[in-house]
C-alpha cells in the first residue's frame, strides 16, 4: 500500500492518517474518471501515453526505482481554452501532486513529438519524491516537497527552477537515448524534428548551469560527470538531499541560495542576465568575484547574511 509522507506541527497519528486517507481518496476518485471539459482519449492518445510510460519505466528500472503503473488513467487532455480556464497560470501541461494527475494542453499546434515530450516531462514529475504539509488549524493540505522543490508558508518556494531543469534534463536524456525508436514509432518528419530541437532551447540556459555544476563537482571529486548526474537524479526521485548539500560544499557559502534564484527574476534584471550571473557565480573560484555576483542578485538583508556566512566559514 502506498505510504504518503505527511508533516506538520502538533500532528498525532490520527491527523496523519486522516490526511493520508483524504489524498488517497482524491486520487482514487479521479483515476480514470472524466473531468468536465476534457477530451475523451482516443486510441492514438492512449498509444502515445503508454509509449511514454514504457520509455520512463526503462529509465526507472536502470535507476533501481519502482516502475510507473497505469499512466493512461492519470492523464487528462484539454482544449487550449479549457486548460487555461481550469489551470490558471499554466500554459502547456502540469502535474498535481495531491490528485496525482497530469493535465495536458492539446492546443491546435501540438504535434506527436511535442505531445510525447509533454507527457514524459509531467510523468517524471509524477515519479519524483513528494511530501505534504497538513495545517491542522486550517485543515488544509499543501505540497511541501516535490522532487527538489521545497514550499512553506514562511519561507516561500525554493529550488523551483532547479527542480524544473532536473525534470527537463531527465526528459531530454530519455528522448535522446530512445531517439531512433521515437522517430520510428511516431513516423516523424524533418519539420517536426526541427520544431522539437527549437523548443529544447527554452531550457538551454538552465541546463547550462546544471551541466556546469555537474562537471565542476565531477572534476573536484575526480569522478565522472555521469555519476554526479546519476546521484542528482536519484535524489530527485527518492528525496535524498545530500546531493544539494554537496553543491554547497563544493561551491561555498551561498551556493544553494543562488541555485534557488533560478526562478526568481528581480525587476531590475532580465531573465538572460539573471542566468548569466548565476552561471558566473558557479563558474568562478574567486571569492571576491562570487561576492560581486551576490551583491548584484541578493536583497541587502540577504547579502549581509551571505557576507557574514562567508566570513565565518572562510
Amino acid at each position: 500500500m502506498e505510504k504518503l509522507n505527511i508533516v506538520g506541527q502538533n500532528l498525532d497519528q490520527s491527523d496523519i492518517d486522516a490526511a493520508s486517507d483524504y489524498i488517497k481518496g482524491e486520487r482514487k476518485r479521479l483515476t480514470g474518471a472524466r473531468i468536465e471539459g476534457s477530451y475523451e482519449k482516443e486510441d492514438s492518445d492512449k498509444e502515445i501515453i503508454n509509449f511514454a510510460n514504457n520509455l520512463l519505466n526503462s529509465e526507472l528500472s536502470e535507476l533501481g526505482e519502482a516502475e510507473l503503473e497505469d499512466l493512461e488513467n492519470k492523464v487528462y487532455l484539454f482544449p487550449d481554452n479549457k486548460f487555461r480556464e481550469i489551470f490558471d497560470g499554466a500554459d502547456r501541461a502540469l502535474y498535481d501532486s495531491i490528485n496525482d494527475s497530469i493535465a495536458i494542453n492539446l492546443d491546435e499546434n501540438i504535434d506527436d513529438l511535442d505531445y510525447l515530450s509533454k507527457i514524459l516531462h509531467e510523468a517524471i514529475h509524477k515519479c519524483s519524491y513528494n511530501k505534504f504539509f497538513l495545517d491542522k488549524e486550517d485543515n488544509h493540505i499543501a505540497v511541501a516537497r516535490s522532487g527538489y522543490k521545497n514550499s512553506s508558508q514562511k519561507e516561500g518556494v525554493y529550488f523551483r527552477g532547479f527542480n524544473e531543469v532536473v525534470t527537463e534534463k531527465m526528459n531530454q536524456d530519455i528522448m535522446e537515448k530512445n531517439w531512433d525508436a521515437i522517430v520510428s514509432k511516431l513516423n516523424l518528419n524533418d519539420d517536426i524534428i526541427a520544431a522539437y530541437r527549437e523548443r529544447r532551447l527554452d531550457y538551454h540556459d538552465y541546463i547550462d548551469v546544471v551541466d556546469g555544476l555537474v562537471n565542476k563537482i565531477a572534476d573536484k571529486k575526480s569522478e565522472s560527470s555521469e555519476k554526479i548526474w546519476l546521484n542528482i537524479k536519484k535524489g530527485y526521485l527518492n528525496g535524498e538531499m545530500m546531493h544539494l548539500r554537496e553543491i554547497e560544499k563544493e561551491f561555498g557559502p551561498g551556493a544553494l541560495r543562488f541555485l534557488s534564484l533560478m526562478t526568481e527574476n528581480p525587476d531590475n534584471l532580465a531573465h538572460e542576465e539573471l542566468m548569466l550571473n548565476i552561471k558566473g557565480f558557479f563558474d568562478t573560484d574567486d571569492q571576491d568575484e562570487k561576492n560581486k555576483y551576490a551583491q548584484k542578485l541578493l536583497p541587502n538583508n540577504e547579502y549581509n547574511k551571505y557576507l557574514n556566512t562567508v566570513t565565518r566559514v572562510l
